[in-house]
C-alpha cells in the first residue's frame, strides 16, 4: 500500500513539472489568472457628479475598432473578419460569385469595398503571427471565390495563391497591411512634435520587461512592413 501511494504521489509530482514546463499549459494558466484578477476587482459602476454612471466593460467599440481590457489586437481582427464576411456575402450572388463579371473587375470591387471593412484601423494594429495567418487565409478564400475555385481544385492543379491574386488583381494581405501602416507612419511622422500622435508613438514606459516572451510592439510592426517593402535589412 505504501508503495502504490508513493508511486502515486512521485506521478502526480511528474505530472506537475510537465504542466509546469508546457509553454500552452502556462499560457492558458496565465489567461485564466488575469481573468481571476479582473473579476475579483471592484468593477462596479462609478457614479459621476453629475448623477450619471459608467459601467465596466471587458471590450468596448470606440471610432469602429474595437477596444478589449487585455490590449491585444486579435479581438479586432475577429471582428474585422465577421463585418467583412457579412460584407462579401451580400455581393456573391451579384458580383463575386457570378460568370458576368470579369475576375478583374472583381477585384476591383473587392479591393474598393471588401478590403476596406476588413483593414479598417489597421494603422494601428501590432499582429502576431496568428493574427496575420487568420487574415490571410481568409483573404486567399475570398480570392479563390471570386476565381471560382475551390481549395481541393486548386491542390489537384497545382495552382497557386499568387497567380490567382494576379488573375483578379489583389495583392496579398501583407501588402495591403504594409503599405497602409506605412502611409500612417509617414503621416505621423510629419506631424509636429507637440501632436499627441507622434508623442505616444515616440514615448517610452519606464518599466521591466515582462517574465517568458514579449509582447508585439508597433515598432516591431513597423519593422516587419518595412521589411515587406525591401526597404530594411534583416540586420536593420
Amino acid at each position: 500500500m505504501a508503495d502504490s501511494q508513493g508511486r502515486t504521489l512521485a506521478g502526480l509530482k511528474a505530472a506537475e513539472n510537465r504542466k509546469k514546463r508546457d509553454p500552452h499549459i502556462q499560457s492558458i494558466v496565465k489567461a485564466y489568472d488575469a481573468l481571476d484578477e479582473y473579476e475579483a476587482g471592484d468593477t462596479s459602476d462609478l457614479v459621476l457628479d453629475c448623477g450619471g454612471t459608467v459601467s465596466f466593460t471587458q471590450s468596448f467599440v470606440y471610432l469602429g475598432s474595437l477596444l478589449h481590457r487585455d490590449l491585444s489586437d486579435h479581438h479586432d481582427v475577429d471582428a474585422r473578419i465577421k463585418k467583412a464576411s457579412k460584407a462579401f456575402g451580400a455581393l456573391r450572388n451579384r458580383i463575386f460569385g457570378t460568370r458576368d463579371v470579369s475576375e478583374r473587375l472583381k477585384g476591383k470591387i473587392y479591393t474598393g469595398g471588401v478590403l476596406a471593412v476588413l483593414l479598417y484601423g489597421c494603422e494601428s494594429w501590432c499582429l502576431t503571427a496568428e493574427s496575420i495567418s487568420r487574415l490571410r487565409n481568409w483573404h486567399n478564400k475570398r480570392i479563390r471565390e471570386m476565381c471560382r475555385m475551390t481549395m481541393c481544385q486548386s491542390f489537384v492543379h497545382q495552382i497557386s495563391s499568387v497567380s490567382l491574386q494576379k488573375r483578379t488583381g489583389v495583392f496579398s494581405i501583407e501588402y495591403y497591411l504594409a503599405s497602409r501602416t506605412l502611409l500612417w507612419a509617414g503621416h505621423v511622422a510629419r506631424m509636429p512634435k507637440s501632436r499627441l500622435p507622434q508623442m505616444l508613438t515616440l514615448s517610452w514606459v519606464h518599466e521591466p520587461r515582462i517574465a517568458g516572451g514579449q509582447e508585439m510592439t508597433y515598432g516591431r510592426s513597423l519593422e516587419r512592413h518595412l521589411k515587406h517593402f525591401g526597404l530594411m535589412d534583416d540586420g536593420g
